[in-house]
């Protein structure tokens, strides 16, 4: 009997193991699949905006299988454990709670490992990304911004900045401080400073430096907010260096390189407005064409 219940935890632990691999492989199906559009009609509870598309659903199902892996092995350590301590030197039953707390961590020890198995095999593996395309009428087609083609200048000022960063993110760069190429590339590879200065450069504009600490040393005061424009880049050190472009003039929102797990994205500019130490990088030094 004893036997049975300790094959069924490993078997459970197996399931989640096979749950795990299957849906990274489910994922590279989807995005190799033709056209297609899909819109799930509920969300997943406990759970953020699941209802909107499948690969938020698989993505849901993923964290929820590895979660209940952890917290299925901690509680059958907790169980294991309790039955050891009042096992009262019964030989039976201390042989029992020691195969539970085994077969726990050997569990964990699986679900962890498909996980670390499929990162050293390639990164891109474990990361979540899927193209959802619109069915639409006829022929779908996609097209993507040439990452090698600079940006014309925009007459208004350092807009083309913007227009060159937005393009990166739409084209799918990742967030990768190893690979970081200038976006250049499928998929490109970037991190917070080579985007910027990325930008700059398919702007036609000259790259204010290569790392977060050449913008900082390069910066000024920001003084009043409302001398910000469309394309200045704002640098901190504080927690870690970082810098970010000004989407519009005030700087009320920024795109930049975020980090691996949220990729770039768009934010609000007061979080960096009002850290102490920031700094900006004005384009007008960068940029002839922007005017002063």
């Amino acid at each position: 009997m004893n036997k049975n219940k300790n094959n069924f935890w490993l078997d459970f632990f197996l399931l989640f193991l096979f749950l795990i691999i299957g849906t990274f492989f489910f994922y590279r199906a989807i995005n190799a699949a033709g056209p297609y559009d899909y819109t799930a009609l509920e969300p997943i509870p406990g759970t953020a905006n699941t209802g909107a598309d499948l690969k938020l659903y698989i993505e849901a199902i993923y964290k929820f299988a590895i979660w209940t892996v952890g917290i299925a092995a901690v509680l059958m350590l907790t169980i294991g454990g309790f039955m050891y301590m009042v096992s009262a030197g019964n030989t039976s039953k201390m042989d029992t709670a020691k195969k539970i707390v085994t077969d726990a961590i050997l569990g964990l020890i699986i679900a962890l490992g498909a996980y670390l198995i499929l990162y050293v095999i390639n990164p891109d593996l474990v990361k979540i990304t899927i193209t959802m395309k619109s069915l639409g009428g006829g022929t779908v087609t996609e097209s993507k911004p040439n990452p090698n083609t600079p940006l014309a200048p925009n007459s208004s000022g350092c807009s083309a900045i913007v227009s060159a960063a937005q393009a990166m993110k739409n084209q799918g760069c990742q967030y990768d401080q190893g690979k970081r190429n200038g976006c250049v590339g499928s998929p490109g590879y970037t991190d917070c400073s080579n985007f910027a200065g990325g930008a700059y450069a398919k702007a036609s504009c000259r790259k204010p430096g290569n790392v977060a600490r050449d913008f900082y040393s390069g910066g000024e005061s920001v003084g009043e907010a409302s001398s910000l424009k469309a394309g200045d880049v704002l640098a901190t050190l504080t927690p870690n260096p970082h810098v970010v472009v000004c989407e519009g003039s005030g700087c009320s929102t920024v795109i930049h390189a975020s980090g691996k797990k949220a990729g770039i994205k768009e934010s609000n500019g007061s979080y960096y407005l009002n850290k102490s130490d920031i700094r900006v990088i004005r384009a007008s030094r960068y940029c002839d064409s922007c005017g002063n």
